[in-house]
């Protein structure tokens, strides 16, 4: 990108996006090393990149780090945050004519790159993202960046923010989904995900989220329709290639892992939650390892904290 500037530089930066999409694991690895992020950085500030175009490469690999459930994108995507995280404070500083889109595109990229931001940025951060969450229009692009505010509120961990306002917005935007079904899929799980952060610290949230929000339906509806679209027997040379339904199964199974650790309250949905997942774990036991994975620690959360008995577990495998 060094050797081109203007609409050149644009369309490398499109054609670099499209082959981030299609990375497994190791290849973003390979690709996203310290090295790189630290040229990034320093291409920002000699000026060989404008800020703005760096972050359309930069929300990408952070994106696909969310989706993937990658860890550990070494020093220099810290170097980089830090970089930006001076850029906000700037920004913030300014009373008039803050550039709120630059803002919320670099709240995005140090919570999607990282996995722990300034804790007194949060203060701004989080309402920043709040509010391009909350936003209901009906195109694409606004459900795109619906999509990547909530993905980038589901790396927050609640007690770094422990403000019952925010839990109240994220409640109404998924019960405008469940009424409306408004999100993307993602949107609509990473929606949760932050929510179920709270369970540690907020044991009121277990009421809510079990018997008002019924995550336990919603949770076994997802699977159960994310099942139905996945070619569980494909062939060996296709295996690692992950497709945008496993992903999300995998995701799904993440947050319930946590709900289920962290909640004890039961209600008549779990036996119908059970009857999803076993499903799912006997159609996806032989080519997805990373899915049987985390079906079995689910299962070992749910026993452990008695929220499905071990007779009925085994019934229904």
């Amino acid at each position: 990108m060094e050797c081109w500037t203007g609409i050149a530089q644009k369309r490398i930066i499109e054609d670099l996006n499209l082959l981030i999409e299609g990375m497994n694991k190791e290849e973003f690895n390979f690709v996203c090393t310290e090295k790189l992020f630290i040229k990034i950085s320093k291409m920002i500030v000699e000026k060989k990149i404008q800020v703005e175009k760096a972050i359309l490469v930069l929300k990408h690999m952070g994106y696909l780090k969310m989706l993937k459930s990658i860890s550990g994108l070494r020093n220099g995507a810290c170097i980089l945050c830090a970089r930006f995280e001076i850029m906000i404070e700037k920004e913030e500083k300014k009373k008039k004519e803050k550039d709120e889109k630059l803002l919320l595109d670099l709240y995005e990229c140090c919570l999607l790159l990282e996995d722990g931001i300034v804790s007194k940025l949060l203060q701004v951060c989080v309402p920043c993202l709040r509010k391009a969450a909350s936003n209901r229009e009906e195109n694409e692009e606004v459900q795109k960046e619906v999509e990547m505010a909530l993905l980038a509120l589901s790396n927050i961990k609640y007690d770094e923010v422990r403000n019952d306002l925010y839990l109240n917005e994220i409640k109404e935007i998924i019960v405008y989904h469940q009424e409306l079904w408004n999100l993307i899929q993602l949107a609509y799980q990473s929606a949760w995900g932050f929510l179920t952060n709270g369970l540690l610290h907020n044991a009121n949230l277990e009421e809510v989220i079990v018997n008002n929000l019924h995550f336990v339906r919603e949770v076994g509806g997802e699977l159960e329709e994310l099942t139905k679209c996945v070619d569980w027997k494909r062939e060996k040379e296709e295996r690692g290639k992950e497709g945008k339904e496993e992903i999300l199964i995998l995701k799904w199974l993440q947050t319930l892992g946590k709900f289920l650790f962290y909640c004890r309250l039961r209600n008549e949905e779990y036996s119908v939650l059970v009857e999803s997942i076993v499903q799912a774990f006997r159609a996806a036991k032989d080519n997805y390892r990373d899915i049987v994975s985390q079906y079995i620690k689910s299962f070992c959360f749910s026993v452990n904290n008695r929220n499905v008995k071990v007779e009925g577990l085994l019934k229904s495998c």
